[in-house]
Parts: structure tokens; C-alpha cells; sequence
């Protein structure tokens, strides 16, 4: 959603011949630069845009082409819309002030945008409506006619709203080439001082732990971070939209992809995720995920081994192994086997 938002609304800038850089999801004009953020994605926008439009097609629509139109609708017009939310406010920047385009962003995104567009795309629905609830006639082809399920519309509602939140809860000692540090009493350290002098390094909130080793390639570094949560009591989370795999205040993610590392002998899939800075530092990242024993990727499926382990009290939280380096100075297949030989390590430990 971050990457389509910035797309739109740098087409958008363009077309209006405002001078425009763009750089994955950083947006860059002479006089400001606009990050798009996690939070100005519009996904909760268009989770509760697209529920209500189901709502609204199955209640009130029997049209079977004008039901699905309109929950197409529905799904498409509020990212175009978030596109232009940002294209506006990247003019206001352009031609008033940064100040202004920030203080118009909260205000209008908060209340009155999502208003316009909620009741543009109810105005649009009414048109769509059937003017009468008679039945059709039997000379009528039965099968265009499906009659409003309330029940149906509720379930499917209840699962995009469960969706999300299955998402919540539903990516330096010198060595040889490719081997680690094998430290024993590595300690949890400052979190704000690795963070600092590693500006992509993972944020996460309230870990138990939070442990960096610097690894290294011959003489090139790289970094790996084993970030746990013991419990996930109170506001605790290993998977939450807050938690990120690297610090978006400077960089910006290209692209995401699977890669395969050897662990134990067998195959182990592991995020791929590639991120650049303004000043064009490219950094890969690796990511996989741990519950107990299981290690795992796809962030719904570690989920649901967080929610196996708890109803058999084996395990009340997971882990997140993230290792990263520079582009220039250690490559993708590099790390894959530094980040092979940690996690054997680890398992041997």
C-alpha cells in the first residue's frame, strides 16, 4: 500500500509539472521531502472502507454485476483517493509551507477526507440501488437475481476485520571469511546506542531482549540482531505493524523477496528485504521468525504457531533473527550462509 500510494501520487506531481524525485518511498521536491510512511499507507482506511462497501453491495444491491462493481468499487477508490491525499499534500508543501502540508494532513486525513470519500462512494452505491425490493418476475432469469443475505454480509465483514488482526496477533572480532563471533556471554545491550550507531537497525517495542553481535565477512562487517519476547503479555508483541525490521526514517524498502538458507540440512526460507537510503546506501536485510523450535517466515503462519505453542504451553512468545550488511561490501550470498552458520550455532547451543 506505501509503494501504490507513492506511485499514484508521484504520477500525480508529475502531471501538474511540479518538479519531482522519487526514491522507492521517500518523495523529494526543491523546498521538502515526504516519507510514506507505515501509518499513511490508508490500509486501515481501506480495511474499513472495503468492509462497509460489502456491507452496503449485499444489503442493499441484488444486481449480481452492480454488487460486484460497487465491492470492486469500493476497494480501489479509497487507495486512489489515499494517492491523492498525498498528492495534495505534496502541493500544499510545494507552493505554501512543509508546516502547512503537515497540519493539513492530520486534520484532513483525520475527520473530513475520510468523510468526502466514505459518502462519495455511499452517493455512488445509491445510484447503484434498486429502486424497488419486488421479487423478479418468473420469466426473469433466476439467476440474476440473488437476494440480500444479511448473514452472509456479517461473515464476510467479521473476516476482513479478523484479518488484520491475525496480522497483530493475525521481514567485532576479526574472522575468517563467512565464519561469526562465538561468543558465549554476549549481553543485551543499549538499544538506543546500537540504534544509533546502526541507522537501519530494527525497532521493536518492549522486547525482553535485545541482542546485537557484530558478525563480519574476512574484514567487511555485517550485523545480526536476535530481538525475543518471552511472553507477550500486556502491550508485548513479536508481530505488530509497530515492530519494524528496519529503522524508516531514512530508508526505504525496493523490494521484498524469499530467499533459502541451509540450516540442519535442510532448507530454510528467509525474507529478503532491500531497502536504500536518500543518500543512496543500499542495504540487505535477512529476517526469519522463531517459535520455540519452529522457524518461520510468513508473519500469519508464526501466528498461528504462537497460538499452537500457548494452548500447549510450550512456548508464550517467539524471536525475530534479522541479519544485515552494505551492499557494496558483502553480498546477498554471503549473508545467506553468515546468516546459515548463526542460526546452526544457535540451534547447537
Amino acid at each position: 500500500m506505501q509503494q501504490i500510494t507513492a506511485v499514484i501520487s508521484v504520477w500525480l506531481v508529475n502531471l501538474i509539472g511540479i518538479p519531482v524525485y522519487n526514491d522507492g518511498l521517500y518523495i523529494s521536491i526543491p523546498n521538502a521531502n515526504f516519507l510514506v510512511a507505515e501509518a499513511c499507507s490508508g490500509i486501515r482506511f481501506l480495511i474499513s472502507s472495503f468492509t462497509l462497501g460489502i456491507f452496503f453491495a449485499l444489503l442493499a444491491i441484488t444486481d449480481v454485476k452492480k454488487r460486484w462493481f460497487f465491492i470492486l468499487l469500493s476497494f480501489i477508490f479509497p487507495i486512489l483517493a489515499n494517492g491523492m491525499r498525498v498528492f495534495i499534500i505534496v502541493v500544499i508543501g510545494y507552493y505554501v509551507s512543509v508546516e502547512a502540508a503537515t497540519g493539513f494532513d492530520h486534520l484532513v486525513y483525520g475527520w473530513i477526507f475520510f468523510s468526502f470519500v466514505l459518502l462519495s462512494l455511499f452517493y455512488i452505491g445509491s445510484r447503484l440501488q434498486d429502486k424497488s425490493s419486488e421479487q423478479p418476475s418468473e420469466k426473469e432469469d433466476a439467476l440474476n437475481y440473488v437476494p440480500p443475505t444479511p448473514l452472509l454480509a456479517t461473515a464476510i465483514a467479521l473476516s476482513l476485520l479478523v484479518f488484520p488482526v491475525m496480522l497483530h496477533v493475525i521481514e567485532p572480532d576479526q574472522q575468517e571469511s563467512v565464519t561469526v563471533n562465538n561468543k558465549t556471554d554476549s549481553q543485551q545491550l543499549d538499544i538506543a546506542k546500537v540504534q544509533k550507531s546502526i541507522p537501519w537497525a530494527p525497532v521493536f517495542d518492549s522486547p525482553d531482549l535485545y541482542d546485537y553481535k557484530p558478525v563480519q565477512v574476512g574484514i567487511n562487517p555485517a550485523h545480526y540482531f536476535v530481538i525475543s519476547y518471552f511472553d507477550e503479555l500486556g502491550e508485548k508483541e513479536l508481530i505488530t505493524f509497530n515492530n519494524r525490521i528496519f529503522s524508516d526514517e531514512i530508508f526505504s524498502q525496493k523490494y521484498v523477496k524469499t530467499a533459502e538458507i541451509e540450516v540442519n540440512n535442510s532448507t530454510l526460507q528467509v525474507k529478503h528485504i532491500h531497502i536504500v537510503s536518500l543518500s543512496g546506501l543500499k542495504i540487505n536485510i535477512l529476517v526469519t521468525y522463531q517459535v520455540g523450535e519452529n522457524f518461520e517466515t510468513n508473519v500469519g503462519k508464526v501466528k498461528l504457531l504462537q497460538l499452537i505453542a500457548k494452548i500447549k504451553s510450550t512456548d508464550h512468545g517467539g524471536t525475530a533473527h534479522i541479519i544485515s550488511a552494505e551492499e557494496s561490501i558483502v553480498s546477498v550470498e554471503q549473508l545467506k550462509t553468515l546468516f546459515s552458520v548463526q542460526l546452526n550455532q544457535l540451534n547447537r547451543s
